[in-house]
């Protein structure tokens, strides 16, 4: 795996595997090696197995975590989130990922960036967001990626009313 030969390295991780060798950590790597040959599929199932035996792991589902952000799968992302944080609740990581996720999900965008339509429940995404960060705050008030999201959050929605309000204010002076 260090030397790039993910072939090799996918090879001798399912030798591990199959002679009771490996530990949850294995595993872990082979998802990795998985995904750095673009088998999103089965690292997600090579993980799934690995939980199924090591259910204590928190580096699997850190794992996990990471397969579904960089797969922009940000619901899946949020059941293994959740999880993470019945392990260790006191993780401000957890409530800052887990904002951003609900944040992302409530505004999403294409490819290119490009703003797409509001889901339907867009509110509760930003609700759940919020609170996830204040969550975090709470636990670290220092945290400089929470303060930071938050307050982002915060003026990204105060901009939103404020356009919404002087949209309205044009509508009214045309009449």
């Amino acid at each position: 795996e260090n030397a790039g030969d993910n072939t090799k390295a996918i090879k001798y991780y399912r030798d591990m595997i199959n002679r009771k060798a490996g530990d949850d950590k294995t595993y872990g790597s082979l998802s990795k090696a998985l995904l750095a040959q673009g088998d999103t599929s089965t690292a997600l199932s090579t993980l799934k197995e690995g939980k199924s035996l090591y259910p204590d792991s928190i580096g699997l589902l850190l794992t996990e975590i990471n397969v579904y952000l960089a797969a922009g799968r940000g619901k899946e992302a949020l059941t293994s989130l959740n999880q993470a944080l019945v392990k260790d609740p006191n993780n401000p990581s957890f409530y800052l990922a887990i904002g951003s996720v609900n944040d992302n999900l409530a505004h999403p965008t294409d490819a290119s960036g490009t703003a797409l339509p509001a889901p339907s429940d867009q509110q509760a995404l930003m609700a759940s967001a919020s609170s996830a960060y204040l969550k975090g705050l709470a636990i670290a008030p220092d945290h400089f990626e929470l303060n930071y999201n938050m307050g982002a959050m915060l003026f990204n929605e105060a901009t939103e009313l404020d356009n919404s309000a002087n949209s309205q204010k044009s509508d009214a002076l045309d009449r």
